[in-house]
């Protein structure tokens, strides 16, 4: 080893260094496997030595101990004391129940090959079934898409009445009266003449319409439940007049020169619908009571809450000046 204080080189046994003199017990170098230390101090022993050079306690030797003999372990019965008859023999024969059987662990490739043909072949009664279950479905899809109990169900062509609310406020029109005449009288008459009959039409509706709000303002609170219903129900016959009578409009020609006149007439019928939907409301509202003199007041201020009286202000205020040239 090297002396950590003058750097000599002193045989590993040495314990001081003959040079300085510096203990070397601390960075001795011995086996940690054979190493001992001092109970006392803790200090490092050197190998065979019988005390410690620190504090001089004397070294416990280690005791060598013998190997111990080898033995068997061996599974003896338990010995019955109360009964020793019940000991069993060592000789004891082997019945043949107690035989160990011995299988390969190779599978048997014959076997599992059979039972696999077995398995992939389909029963009869699971092919049945799935049969019965595909003309099921495809029968019930067959019946919902041809409706054969309804034959009539596919057919598109309308068989109730067009609401009209949206297009003029009327509730329902059930049918347009004169649309056929009218198309005849396209063919027979001039469009000049066909414009100013129109615009004619047009006065006497409006004429109409005065007498059928002087009649509501007579009868809306009325006892009599009959005359409500005859006024009302002229009203509606009214109001379906009028709307046939603007889409008669719609199929004039004549050109250029006629289509002011047209769009004119078109105005003015457009300004009595309006006015003659505040009317048909305002029986609705009437005919909603069962004693509608109780509720008079609110009956009677209906039609001029609407406002509509505009319409027919307008309606009275261009009439004259925009009746069609012949």
């Amino acid at each position: 080893m090297i002396c950590p204080s003058c750097g000599s080189n002193v045989s590993n046994d040495k314990l001081n260094c003959p040079i300085c003199g510096t203990e070397l017990s601390s960075t001795q170098q011995i086996p940690t496997s054979s190493g001992r230390w001092c109970l006392g101090c803790g200090a490092l022993l050197p190998l065979g030595a019988e005390s410690c050079e620190k504090c001089g306690r004397p070294v416990e030797q280690k005791r060598e101990e013998k190997p111990r003999a080898a033995t068997r372990n061996l599974k003896l019965p338990d010995i019955d004391e109360d009964h020793p008859e019940r000991v069993p023999s060592v000789r004891h024969r082997v019945s043949e129940d107690e035989v160990a059987h011995f299988e390969s662990a190779i599978p048997d490739y014959d076997i599992i090959e059979e039972q696999s043909a077995q398995e992939a072949i389909p029963r009869g009664r699971a092919m049945f079934v799935s049969a019965m279950a595909s003309l099921l479905i495809v029968g019930g899809a067959f019946l919902i898409v041809t409706h054969p109990w309804d034959p009539t169900r596919p057919d598109e062509r309308a068989t109730v009445g067009m609401d009209m609310s949206s297009a003029g406020g009327l509730e329902q029109i059930g049918s347009l009266q004169g649309q056929d005449s009218g198309e005849r009288e396209l063919e027979t008459k001039s469009s000049a003449d066909i414009i100013l009959d129109q615009y004619e039409r047009l006065g006497g509706l409006h004429d109409r319409l005065v007498a059928a709000t002087e009649t509501f303002e007579e009868l809306c609170t009325s006892e009599d439940a009959d005359a409500r219903a005859k006024a009302s129900e002229e009203a509606h016959t009214l109001a379906i007049e009028l709307s046939n009578l603007i889409a008669e409009m719609g199929q004039v020609g004549g050109g250029g020169e006629r289509t002011d006149d047209i769009e004119n007439l078109v105005m003015l019928g457009n300004w009595l619908r309006n006015r003659m939907d505040s009317l048909l409301g305002a029986w609705a509202f009437a005919n909603s009571f069962d004693d509608p003199a109780s509720r008079a007041e609110d009956i009677q201020g209906f039609l001029p809450s609407t406002g509509s009286i505009e319409y027919l202000n307008l309606f009275e205020q261009n009439y004259a000046d925009w009746k069609p040239s012949v």
